[in-house]
């Protein structure tokens, strides 16, 4: 884990002041209780590391003058994750464990069978959790969170797609994937705890989705992401190498 890494939505000169407020003035003043003189590094969320030394700590807010900073290219390969809206607490899970491992973009929709179909969730909230998974696991991209209709709603599917089936006949994902890799993009979908309705498959596989199995066993809507996500980001890192 990053040590004293700390999000600013801003861009990064050197030898330039920021001003750190908010919560993230509160745990550098108060919990880890930062010096002046000392060192800190700041995210934006957009591939950039400034590295930083504390100037000056105020009641409300805590002076740094960056002194460089790095550039990360954002990966190539873009993983995609279409979530059916879950309770809050199991949303906040999947946000934060797929932005460890990597996720490009999150869409959130409301599925037929969804506990919780209106799309009234705080997306400042949301947006927290996707920042504090980011800056825990050492990444510098913020995923993107899209707020999506149902599934008629939605395109033509133009890339790679795949949803979760517990059918007997479904392939397994890991046979899917390799005999027909997706190249630049995969989205993956996931239905609501008590899964998609027959006219939400049908219309995924109408758009170009396949349906695929992750396991023997029906995964809950908070372990299916982590698990489909966990296999293509172990995928496409042993095809970088």
């Amino acid at each position: 884990m990053p040590v004293d890494r700390y999000f600013l939505d801003s861009d990064f000169d050197v030898e330039h002041v920021y001003s750190i407020e908010g919560p993230e003035h509160h745990h550098l003043a108060h919990v880890v209780r930062g010096k002046e003189g000392g060192v800190i590094d700041l995210v934006n969320g957009r591939g950039y590391l400034a590295h930083a030394r504390i100037q000056k700590l105020g009641r409300r807010n805590v002076d740094v003058c960056v002194e460089g900073v790095d550039y990360q290219e954002r990966e190539g390969f873009r993983m995609i994750l279409a979530q059916a809206m879950p309770r809050a607490n199991r949303l906040d899970t999947i946000l934060e464990k797929v932005t460890e491992l990597g996720v490009t973009e999150i869409r959130l929709f409301p599925g037929e069978r969804s506990e919780k179909r209106k799309r009234s969730e705080n997306v400042d909230r949301m947006r927290s959790v996707l920042i504090s998974a980011m800056k825990q696991s050492g990444r510098l991209y913020i995923p993107d969170l899209v707020l999506k209709g149902e599934i008629g709603e939605w395109d033509q599917l133009e890339g790679k797609g795949y949803f979760g089936d517990i059918s007997e006949g479904a392939p397994l994902f890991e046979d899917a994937w390799k005999g027909d890799k997706p190249k630049g993009e995969a989205v993956f979908v996931v239905g609501p705890e008590s899964g998609f309705s027959e006219r939400e498959e049908g219309l995924l596989r109408e758009k170009g989705f396949v349906g695929v199995k992750l396991s023997d066993a029906i995964l809950r809507t908070d372990t299916a992401p982590i698990m489909a996500l966990s296999l293509v980001h172990h995928w496409v890192l042993r095809d970088k190498r």
